[in-house]
């Protein structure tokens, strides 16, 4: 029997794909270098993102092009877009490549500094990407008719940028461009994770004779669980002793906007721990007060993203794991940003 063909690993192809990312931003140099002497006040550089095979709704940044600034739109782009990749549903080059026509559109991650124009890029009948200029709200623009006079002088530089980048994930069957340059996640989060853990579970388990009813326990609780993160359309991951459930953030609401992703939270989130822990409470009193079970939980707020083995990973659960050991047995903890955006304060 034939043995299959293992997936590449996953720096498959990467010195290829640093080498692209210099020559991309080298061949986009004259195209910056261009509207920053038309706009000079107002163009604040240029950032070429690949749609993700892979990483749903998503786009990474193969390259970026900058002139030198002190100013803090560089911080945040420096922090946010440079080195990640972006949520196509909570940013305006998402709706860019919706766009047949582009246009200026004001930045959804950055609204207070940034308008962009981003004409998408065509390959195989499929929309691959696009090149998005950034430019300063308040400062002089250049007129719509000139930025499209100079994107057609350039068009063909932007197309065989992507061509390059298109002919090495088919090469070398990279699944994701953002995972080979090893991109950061969208800094937008896309789930709220509501984690709980047992403690003590181990000296039941390992005891004479307190496994029965911990698995018992255990099955029971994360199936109560689970009904209810279903309720909202909610996945989750068993940690044998815990679970991590995300609530995903619906269309409705804009990833981008703290206001909408706080509502949310109070809304749903914040009701459906409070039903999990009441539904815990009731569960221990009527079956297992004998084992006197002990969790904890922790709320984080972050961008979750399919692994490579049918699951879900995210930056996130590392917080939420460094969260988890300072809460104490019985309590509630909140990662920094599920903090942040729901005003709690952590006692």
């Amino acid at each position: 029997m034939d043995t299959p063909s293992p997936q590449p690993r996953q720096r498959a192809g990467r010195q290829e794909a640093l080498l692209l990312r210099h020559e991309a931003e080298a061949a986009l140099q004259p195209l910056h270098d261009t509207l920053l002497e038309e706009a000079p006040r107002a163009f604040d550089g240029l950032v070429a993102f690949s749609i993700d095979q892979w990483h749903e709704r998503s786009a990474s940044a193969v390259a970026t092009v900058q002139h030198d600034s002190l100013s803090v739109d560089r911080f945040f782009y420096r922090e946010n877009i440079a080195r990640n990749r972006i949520d196509l549903a909570a940013t305006a080059f998402g709706t860019a490549m919706a766009m047949p026509e582009a246009g200026y559109l004001r930045s959804y991650m950055n609204p207070e500094q940034h308008t962009t124009y981003a004409p998408r890029v065509i390959i195989d009948a499929r929309v691959i990407g696009g090149v998005q200029a950034a430019f300063l709200l308040g400062e002089k623009m250049l007129a719509k008719e000139k930025l499209e006079t100079i994107w057609r002088d350039y068009a063909p530089v932007v197309e065989d940028v992507f061509h390059a980048f298109d002919a090495l994930v088919k090469k070398s069957a990279i699944r994701s461009i953002g995972d080979t340059l090893e991109l950061l996640p969208p800094t937008t989060p896309n789930a709220y994770i509501i984690s709980w853990d047992m403690a003590s579970s181990t000296d039941l388990a390992v005891g004479p004779s307190g496994y029965g009813a911990l698995r018992n326990y255990l099955l029971d609780v994360k199936t109560l669980f689970n009904t209810h993160t279903e309720r909202f359309k909610g996945d989750y991951h068993d940690n044998g002793d815990g679970q991590d459930m995300i609530v995903w953030l619906p269309d409705g609401v804009n990833r981008s906007d703290a206001q909408s992703i706080k509502q949310f939270g109070d809304s749903v989130v914040l009701p459906l721990l409070d039903t999990i822990k009441q539904s815990h409470d009731t569960l221990v009193t009527e079956d297992y007060q004998d084992l006197d079970p002990h969790v904890r939980f922790v709320v984080g707020l972050g961008h979750v993203e399919k692994n490579h083995f049918e699951g879900k990973t995210s930056r996130e659960l590392w917080h939420i794991d460094e969260t988890m050991k300072q809460t104490p047995i019985n309590g509630t903890g909140f990662t920094k940003s599920a903090r942040a955006i729901l005003d709690i304060v952590q006692k």
